[in-house]
């Protein structure tokens, strides 16, 4: 994240890395997802603003950012049902456009 200006404070730039790792298993019917936000635990940003000529400078941790989780999803059912094509009733409408 690039440096930033809001209002009378200054933020400093900060970096962050997430990973997305998701593999397919048993005929692509089991998917395990594996997230990471802010993995290194650096999104960390300095605002500085001055009142009455008074510097005033806070770190924001961004600790909250910073989680992981890990997904399983499992497709069940009968994958060899064939799809009905329906008409809608308004064919002739249609060829006449």
């Amino acid at each position: 994240m690039s440096k930033e200006v809001d209002d009378m404070e200054t933020g400093s730039s900060y970096n962050v890395l997430n990973l997305i790792f998701k593999m397919s298993l048993l005929n692509k019917n089991l998917t395990i997802t594996l997230r990471g936000r802010d993995i290194l635990g650096t999104q960390r940003q300095t605002w500085t603003s001055y009142v009455n000529d008074i510097k005033q400078t806070y770190l924001f941790y961004g600790d909250n950012y910073r989680n992981y989780t890990i997904s399983i999803s499992y497709k069940i059912g009968n994958k060899n049902i064939k799809e009905q094509k329906h008409n809608s009733g308004n064919e002739e409408e249609r060829r006449r456009l």
